[in-house]
């Protein structure tokens, strides 16, 4: 056996015995103390085609959403013109804010929870994580839905023109009891994903719940329905959803506790842990601990969501339900542009909060930069295009929707920041950052916020798209540093760089020269399209070893839950017990 190299190590963290684990995708793989050895055949590249293939799961699940997301913007804004739409998203816009307010970061709470209790033994005190995450949450998930049926009149009067407040008021007033499904059964299915399982979460969050509403949507549009019709059948897919995740849940939570008391049964996990079950913690110590991480993960979220949706608001509140549907029609493309960023935080939560619990940096760093090298090197090309052919891009709307062009650009050429910057936010949760995130998150609604108040007034769509941008850039370089410096992660390598300059020339450069030269036609368009697509093609296939694209794809020759090659997916050392989450770097602002 080869001697293994020294492992990089957390403070805080100590090295244990080793411990049979299970990954998102149900795997089951062995590692020693110092985690996968560098000097082992394929420990790197299985533990990359193991966040590939997870990813790939979550790559198809966002795919889907993201196209059920699109398909429904397109049916909303054709059925009920701009002004109709922006009533309509700006209620959406709410309902989203009032979702993420209520969860109050028990979500990611959870999954948290539940990857840490897997690694270090705690299996069985994860039914009490379960009462204290769900009963606080079902409490305030209705006190929250009967202050937003009260407060209708008031909040359509604050948001909506005059010309369609009184169905701000009915949109609203249908939502608020949807609210209570809309925030449990995002806890239960995120929940589902910390017990082993990735499945349940694309299969309800990513596919039953766009689908169904977009069918449903166009359904009610094409029979002529009107009125409160088209919101309802928004909300209606949570009646099926809500249930199903809670089930899934419990389920799973059954199983990880048989999968448990096999080992128990045979020695295993006394062996694993370093000398015997450990019994479950009182309540007091669980809530505290829970809560307490839970709280910054929960104003971080809404403040995100409040980023991403705020400026909505403010636009029909500060111009008209018109400007506010162009804007919305536009900055959906923003929004489902990230579904590769979305696929690799799914593929890869798990595993970095798995090796950040037990010290592995070298094993977490690895991840974030693999995954930051292919999200920019997959999603690139879709902003480099929206920011160079706007209008023929947001012609799919109507064509009323092609003066969200300028603003569409300048969000694009924001994104392509955000996205260079990878996952940051996973990897500040998973070391237990959450308070630094949820700061990062505050800075920015107030850029947000501040910036749309000073520019909408005055500029309309294009300031609010300024202010977006903004937030942006002061959210992703306070996370970074926060990962780079305090944390010590490094998520860019030389394949990174080699992906953005790739993207930056076929598809910008390329942009900019078939506008100079042929303008932005549809013909023009069209060429483009196809030429830049193959010369990137061949440009990726030439350089794929330098972007690690064979991990990205040992996916699709997986049988049995193994990659072909390195082995199984490993997930690290368990250190011995300790109270809360362990440190990850110096500075205040440290989880609980």
């Amino acid at each position: 056996m080869q001697p293994r190299q020294p492992t990089r190590v957390a403070r805080g963290a100590r090295k244990g015995p080793a411990l049979t684990t299970t990954t998102t995708e149900g795997t089951e793989g062995t590692e020693g103390a110092g985690g996968p050895a560098p000097g082992r055949a394929g420990g790197r590249r299985a533990d990359l085609a193991g966040a590939a293939r997870g990813g790939a799961l979550g790559l198809a699940g966002a795919g889907v959403a993201a196209l059920g997301g699109f398909l429904l913007t397109a049916v909303v804004t054709r059925g009920l013109g701009p002004a109709g739409a922006g009533v309509f998203f700006e209620t959406f816009a709410l309902f989203t804010i009032l979702a993420a307010v209520g969860t109050a970061g028990a979500d990611t709470a959870l999954l948290y929870a539940a990857t840490r209790a897997r690694a270090l033994g705690r299996v069985p005190e994860l039914r009490r994580v379960l009462a204290v995450a769900l009963g606080p949450a079902l409490a305030a998930a209705l006190v929250l839905a009967a202050a937003v049926w009260l407060a209708a009149p008031v909040l359509s009067r604050l948001l909506v023109d005059p010309a369609h407040r009184d169905d701000g008021t009915g949109y609203l007033r249908l939502f608020a009891p949807f609210l209570v499904l809309a925030i449990l059964g995002l806890i239960a299915v995120q929940a589902t994903r910390g017990l082993g399982g990735l499945r349940t979460f694309v299969l309800l969050q990513q596919l039953a719940l766009p689908l169904g509403r977009v069918a449903l949507v166009a359904l009610v549009l094409l029979l002529g329905l009107g009125g409160l019709a088209v919101p309802l059948a928004w909300a209606v897919p949570l009646l099926l959803v809500c249930p199903l995740a809670l089930l899934a849940l419990f389920r799973g939570l059954r199983r990880a506790e048989s999968r448990h008391a096999a080992g128990e049964a045979t020695g295993v996990n006394a062996a694993e842990a370093g000398g015997g079950s450990r019994a479950p913690r009182p309540l007091g110590a669980i809530a505290r601990e829970f809560w307490g991480y839970a709280a910054g993960r929960g104003f971080a979220q809404a403040f995100t969501q409040s980023i991403v949706w705020f400026d909505v608001i403010l636009v029909g509140a500060l111009r008209s339900a018109h400007e506010a549907g162009v804007y919305a029609a536009a900055s959906r493309f923003v929004t489902t542009g990230t579904l590769v960023m979305q696929a690799m935080r799914l593929g890869t939560q798990p595993q970095i909060g798995a090796a950040l619990a037990v010290g592995d940096t070298r094993r977490a760093e690895t991840l974030y930069r693999a995954t930051t090298q292919w999200i920019t090197a997959s999603s690139w090309p879709l902003y480099l295009v929206l920011a160079t052919f706007g209008p023929q891009v947001l012609r799919v709307f109507g064509g009323e929707f092609s003066e969200g062009a300028d603003a569409l650009s300048v969000l694009a050429v924001a994104m392509l920041f955000s996205l260079a910057t990878g996952n940051v936010n996973t990897v500040l949760l998973m070391a237990g950052k959450s308070r630094w995130n949820a700061a990062n998150t505050v800075v920015a609604l107030a850029v947000n916020v501040g910036l749309n108040l000073l520019l909408v007034p005055d500029h309309g769509i294009i300031g609010a798209a300024w202010a977006w941008a903004a937030s942006i850039l002061c959210e992703r370089l306070m996370g970074l540093y926060e990962v780079r410096v305090l944390i010590g992660l490094r998520g860019h390598g030389r394949g990174f760089f080699l992906g953005a300059a790739l993207s930056a020339l076929v598809f910008g450069a390329g942009g900019v020269a078939v506008r100079a030269l042929a303008g932005s036609g549809p013909g023009a368009f069209a060429a483009y399209l196809a030429a830049s697509c193959a010369v990137y093609a061949a440009a990726l296939w030439a350089f794929r070893d330098a972007l690690e694209l064979p991990s990205l794809v040992d996916f699709v020759r997986a049988r049995g839950g193994r990659a072909v090659r390195g082995g199984p997916v490993r997930v690290g050392t368990v250190p011995e017990p300790r109270p809360g989450p362990p440190p990850a770097g110096p500075g205040p602002g440290n989880g609980p």
